[in-house]
């Protein structure tokens, strides 16, 4: 397959590799958001298939991104796309939906959409109609938090 590498000088170079299976890290190709179909899965991993249409996030900065024809994902950041879904909109999702939530859970300590928070907890979300906006304000109510001003 043809993969883009990128090396510590910021050259990027496209390059024949073989295609990637889950295991030990090698040269890094970044691209974080990627969909299409599985064509391998991990033995420890449930829930998926080969041929399943899926969109993930890939760790940043960690080998097989989506500059590549395969790629590699965590499961946890993987799910799968109904098929009314195109592959180009499922992934616009995983990069913008993982700030998000790392904004409001990890940077913040927002309570989590399963916590049981009832006391009212004011949030203003600028850029509300950005590409992360709608997934705060989305993940911000799952959370029960209220009033939301969203600009």
């Amino acid at each position: 397959m043809k993969e883009t590498l990128i090396d510590n000088n910021f050259r990027v170079k496209i390059q024949d590799v073989s295609i990637p299976t889950p295991g030990p890290a090698s040269p890094s190709n970044y691209g974080d958001d990627l969909s299409g179909y599985i064509e391998a899965v991990d033995e420890d991993v449930l829930g998926f298939n080969k041929g399943d249409r899926v969109a993930a996030f890939h760790e940043m900065g960690a080998p097989h991104g989506s500059y590549a024809e395969y790629s590699i994902a965590w499961a946890h950041s993987a799910f799968h796309l109904p098929t009314h879904i195109t592959f180009e909109d499922a992934a616009t999702i995983p990069l913008a939906a993982m700030t998000a939530a790392l904004g409001l859970y990890q940077r913040l300590g927002l309570p989590l959409p399963w916590s049981t928070t009832t006391a009212s907890l004011p949030l203003v979300i600028y850029g509300g109609a950005t590409t992360v906006g709608p997934f705060a304000i989305k993940l911000a109510a799952l959370s029960n938090i209220h009033p939301i001003i969203a600009m």
